[in-house]
């Protein structure tokens, strides 16, 4: 790990407050192997988000507010891409339209 990245990870830990007494850290962050990016959102890791203080619920997913993680994904790792759902899609004049689909019935 690169000494400007500890840093910054020893600063984010002294500014907050962690209530599994920043167990990802000590365990590698490995629990961000399970997660991915959704935008600029990382999806929950937790097994149980909605029992940590750091989820935002969104429908059925759950997105982690938690800087160390937030910082860690951003900048230490590179996480998968959402997949795409739903079918590929061609551009027409009109605009995209997902395939199976034909210009009528947009």
């Amino acid at each position: 790990m690169e000494q400007k990245h500890k840093l910054q990870i020893e600063k984010i830990m002294s500014e907050m407050t962690c209530p599994k007494d920043f167990q990802c850290r000590k365990t590698g962050f490995e629990n961000l192997s399970k997660t991915k990016r959704c935008g600029p959102f990382l999806e929950c890791p937790q097994e149980k988000a909605q029992t940590c203080e750091f989820a935002l619920s969104f429908g059925y997913a759950y997105f982690c507010q938690c800087p160390l993680l937030n910082y860690v994904a951003g900048n230490m790792t590179k996480l998968p891409l959402p997949r795409q759902t739903g079918h590929d899609s061609r551009p027409t004049e009109k605009g995209t339209i997902p395939a199976g689909h034909t210009e009528e019935k947009i």
